[in-house]
């Protein structure tokens, strides 16, 4: 039986992870949870191609996201443009995840955005929220508080104690 799209996916994301030196917080997050995603696409009860293929679609969609999460001027017209997708089916591809790709990308910028509070403390909160592709900081600190239920300041503040 020839392997899988997801399976091929998954056994080059092993080898080129074996390979890579160490990897700070963010890029050890990301990397986790692109395995998890090409682990659940290799092991998917379903074995119909145009599932696999949604599912692979949806890997590299998110992969472009995460790489390009600090432009703060990230809309989903780029997001499909750049996936040679239409808009349309970028939200189709998200619909069956339990977030849409806005969801996805808040979540990930201010997923970026914690441990940066916690692994670099040297660097100013204004910097890591234009950082993680905030337009302002208070636009930061509104999401990160309704996120997290404390203001990045507070958790910086608890992260060095």
């Amino acid at each position: 039986m020839a392997p899988t799209p997801s399976l091929s996916l998954l056994h080059s994301w092993v080898e080129t992870s074996v390979a890579a030196p160490h990897l700070d917080v963010g890029a050890a997050a990301t990397a986790g949870r692109t395995a998890v995603d090409l682990l659940a696409s290799a092991v998917s009860a379903s074995s119909e191609t145009v599932l696999d293929a949604k599912a692979i679609r949806l890997m590299e969609v998110r992969s472009f996201i995460d790489g390009h999460l600090g432009q703060a001027g990230l809309s989903i017209e780029d997001i499909a443009a750049a996936s040679a997708i239409s808009v349309r089916y970028l939200h189709q591809l998200f619909r069956g995840t339990g977030e849409s790709c806005r969801q996805y990308i808040l979540r990930r910028r201010l997923e970026e955005a914690h441990s940066q509070l916690a692994a670099r403390p040297e660097r100013a909160i204004t910097a890591i929220a234009a950082g993680c592709g905030f337009s302002t900081p208070s636009a930061f600190s509104r999401a990160y508080r309704e996120a997290y239920g404390v203001t990045p300041r507070d958790a910086r503040a608890r992260a060095g104690s």
